[in-house]
């Protein structure tokens, strides 16, 4: 059952469904402009699952650059460890590491969001405690102290990137809920 519909603005028909509305609220033709085409708009934060992906690249991207700075530039020792047990820092684990460790973040804040803003809470709490952790690695390990700072530069800014950057900000989280999204978690 459909019906036709004038608005006082363009004096043009629209059809509206018996559903009403679309999903997100404004009929098929009374959608407001994007905001970044209104000028001195500013522009909404990306989608949860976008900003999730920049996070965890953002996260992988940082520790990369300070492993280059470290070890490439700078020239300090790659191999951490003691008594026999040496293990090389390379560039392929400062990759996987960081990527591992922000999918799995992700992943606990999927499941904790579904608590609301105490599952938000919560995943901080865990992450913040899981950082603390792992720095605790590179300080017991026997190494220099120019390989030491680079190591515990790259586990604090991988744990700053993604503290910060996979929760979605309160003023934004509305908008992403699953009653908006349809039941759809990112």
């Amino acid at each position: 059952m459909s019906r036709e519909k004038t608005t006082a603005q363009d004096q043009t028909p629209r059809r509206q469904t018996a559903q009403g509305p679309s999903a997100r609220g404004h009929a098929a033709g009374d959608r407001p402009a994007p905001a970044a085409a209104q000028p001195g708009a500013v522009t909404a934060s990306p989608r949860p699952a976008t900003r999730r992906s920049l996070a965890v690249a953002g996260a992988v991207g940082s520790a990369v650059v300070l492993w280059l700075a470290g070890f490439g530039l700078l020239g300090l020792d790659p191999e951490v460890g003691s008594a026999g047990q040496v293990q090389e820092v390379n560039l392929a684990s400062t990759v996987a590491v960081p990527l591992l460790a922000g999918l799995a973040a992700w992943g606990l804040l999927a499941l904790l969001e579904r608590r609301g803003a105490k599952g938000v809470r919560a995943w901080r709490i865990i992450g913040t405690v899981f950082l603390a952790v792992s720095l605790l690695g590179p300080l017991g390990l026997g190494t220099g102290a120019g390989t030491l700072v680079v190591l515990l530069l790259m586990h604090l800014s991988v744990g700053a990137v993604l503290l910060l950057g996979l929760p979605v900000p309160r003023k934004h989280a509305a908008a992403y809920s699953v009653k908006n999204r349809g039941g759809e978690l990112s």
